[in-house]
């Protein structure tokens, strides 16, 4: 779960965006007056899943930020977007331990909520394997797939 945690966090702040340029899209699309009708319906459909899955993690995403203090949240953050811990502990002026430990504990708080919320990480793949932003950082940072 780690993996996933660290994925939402890290294209949190671009969710919104991310929905902004579906909405772009599906706008474009509904005011189309060539093509197959049933093709132009398909796609909106299409896109509107997508939005619908990025809305869902942007509030996955907010219900997580809750539950860390402010130190937890940017430690997360930082280092989902690659940061090292003594990188973090630096910016953040805290030792490279504490901020380790700060980060442990991000990660159980939000692990624990997620499976309170039935969420593992088979059924976080299967929301989320079609979005290829999200998918990609989720890879990047090492889950492997069966």
């Amino acid at each position: 779960m780690k993996f996933w945690v660290m994925a939402i966090f890290a294209v949190y702040g671009k969710l919104r965006r991310m929905v902004e340029l579906l909405d772009e899209q599906i706008d474009g699309l509904s005011v189309q007056i060539v093509g197959d009708t049933y093709q132009l319906f398909d796609r909106v459909i299409a896109l509107n899943d997508k939005k619908r899955c990025l809305v869902n993690l942007k509030v996955l995403g907010d219900m997580l930020k809750k539950l860390l203090d402010k130190d937890e949240f940017e430690i997360v953050v930082k280092h989902a977007k690659g940061k090292t811990f003594e990188e973090i502990a630096l910016m953040v002026s805290l030792s490279k331990s504490s901020v380790n430990r700060k980060f442990l504990k991000a990660i159980e708080k939000c692990t624990k909520h997620l499976e309170a919320l039935t969420y593992n990480e088979e059924r976080l793949l299967e929301e989320y394997k079609d979005l290829p932003g999200v998918f990609k950082v989720v890879k990047k940072m090492g889950y492997k797939t069966n």
